[in-house]
């Protein structure tokens, strides 16, 4: 029962004293020895002083079929330096430059948790049978130059850091390329690298202009949850297979012109504020979308295209009004902010009152013309209530005689021979009544507008009846989908 305690604290002293062990110094020269007799190579949490490069140990040398822009653009010779030994130097420190470059290893390279600390370190040219793995390591170089390297196996690069520029301009990866939560603290170059397996970025961070210029990605593509701190190119890049950017954030400009997607594509919202592209890419992007019922995204990314190149007044007019045939709701909130608008100008304006109660009936009757007797029925109303009012507020009333004037008492004449036997109305019948008018119904038999408002009032009639078919007509769009 008490064996187990032992044991952890067994293992933990020695985990400790592995942590405080300095790390032993190793020659460059032991190493290099046993690669030339073919010895495999084993290390592990030392340092390695000296510079590692094969140059002159009479290694054999294989010629391969290497293309014109290979040996003319790319600087690669024809030929390939035979290495047999299996390569192993993790957790390490190289104090010293790195030239692998044109090297074909036929067995497994690991420098898992190195760190390189040298010059430049090069793998230029070089070309791997087995597994590569770099994951955890460290390159603190000028330059990590992997420029038209060939993984034939899996590539794990995995929470690697460069410190510098790191370069894989040409490469091809045939296996896996697993950089996922890796930082590129500099440039890094993938222009024109081939992606034959899956490409893992995820979680990565690219704090310096960052180029895939022409990559080919054959398979899945990872770049969820990645960071990208300045420029990024995708520029004429082929994505043959699922593309994720989901969680990813772009804080500077996203170039994908020309860029080709063929399979589905994932986290058009990451990508959205800091793309730029060609109409091409636009189309293709949506296109692809719609092959892969993503309409949402379809619908979000025709917008942002159409609202980018917006440059006349049709297309501003296409934008508020309908969100260029994609958002229903905007014709909603621009009907509801119409008839706010025409309700306060009516209201403002007394544009519309309402017939009191004698004048409702004899608005209802076929002659429709104020006769003597309804005249005279209203005067006896009007007089009963002037009575009550006079009784209880005599000193008001003096008042407001007071204050008539020979102006106030004509257009009170002139208001008797014109309907003056109305109310006015509120804001809110106001609102009410625009609400009628835009959605092209009738408003209450009661209610009237003054003559020179006719035309603002067909001009709203005009304008619901627009805003409610194209409402009907993009619902129609976003609803029926083909």
């Amino acid at each position: 029962m008490r064996l187990a305690p032992i044991l952890t604290l067994f293992l933990i002293l020695q985990i400790a004293e592995c942590i405080d062990q300095p790390l032993k110094e190793v020659p460059a020269s032991d190493i290099l020895d046993k690669i030339a007799k073919g010895q495999p190579v084993e290390y592990d949490h030392v340092i390695v002083k000296g510079d590692l490069v094969l140059d002159g140990l009479g290694l054999p040398i294989k010629y391969i079929g290497r293309t014109n822009y290979e040996i003319k653009v790319m600087g690669l010779p024809e030929y390939v330096t035979l290495v047999y030994s299996p390569l192993t130097i993790t957790d390490s420190v190289i104090d010293g430059d790195v030239d692998l470059s044109n090297t074909l290893f036929n067995d497994t390279t690991d420098f898992r948790g190195s760190t390189f600390n040298g010059g430049d370190a090069k793998f230029a040219g070089c070309q791997f049978s087995s597994d590569a793995d770099f994951s955890g390591s460290q390159f603190n170089e000028y330059t990590a130059n992997f420029v038209g390297i060939q993984f034939n196996s899996d590539a794990m690069f995995y929470a690697s850091r460069f410190t510098n520029t790191v370069t894989f301009f040409g490469s091809q990866f045939n296996g896996g390329a697993e950089f996922g939560s890796s930082q590129f603290n500099d440039e890094a170059n993938f222009v024109y690298t081939q992606f034959n397996s899956y490409a893992e970025f995820s979680g990565s961070q690219f704090n310096g202009v960052t180029d895939f210029d022409g990559s080919q990605f054959n398979d899945s593509t990872y770049f969820d949850g990645s960071q990208f701190d300045s420029y990024t190119h995708f520029k004429f890049s082929q994505f043959n297979s699922y593309t994720y950017f989901d969680g990813s954030q772009f804080n500077s400009t996203a170039d994908f012109t020309g860029s080709q997607f063929k399979d589905r594509f994932i986290g058009w919202d990451n990508i959205r504020d800091a793309l730029t592209c060609d109409e091409a890419t636009y189309l293709g992007l949506i296109k692809n979308f719609k092959e892969h019922g993503q309409f949402d995204d379809a619908d979000d990314c025709y917008y942002t295209y159409r609202y980018r190149n917006m440059n006349t007044l049709p297309d501003f007019i296409g934008c508020i009004s309908c969100g260029f045939g994609v958002r229903p709701m905007y014709s909603v909130y621009l009907s509801i902010i119409f008839i706010v608008l025409f309700g306060l100008v009516y209201w403002m304006g007394d544009a519309i009152y309402k017939l009191s109660a004698p004048a409702q009936e004899h608005a209802l009757s076929k002659n429709k013309t104020w006769s003597l007797s309804i005249i005279w029925g209203l005067l006896v109303i009007d007089i009963k209530e002037i009575i009550i009012w006079f009784k209880y507020i005599p000193k008001r009333v003096l008042e407001y005689l007071r204050t008539l004037r020979p102006r106030s008492i004509s257009k009170m004449l002139y208001d008797l021979c014109h309907k003056s036997f109305t109310t006015s109305v509120s804001l809110r019948d106001a609102l009410y009544f625009s609400a009628l008018v835009f959605f092209t119904l009738h408003p209450p038999h009661d209610w009237e507008y003054s003559e020179h408002w006719r035309y603002i009032i067909l001009l709203e009639d005009v304008l619901g009846g627009i805003f409610i078919t194209l409402f009907i007509v993009t619902l129609g769009n976003i609803i029926i989908r083909y």
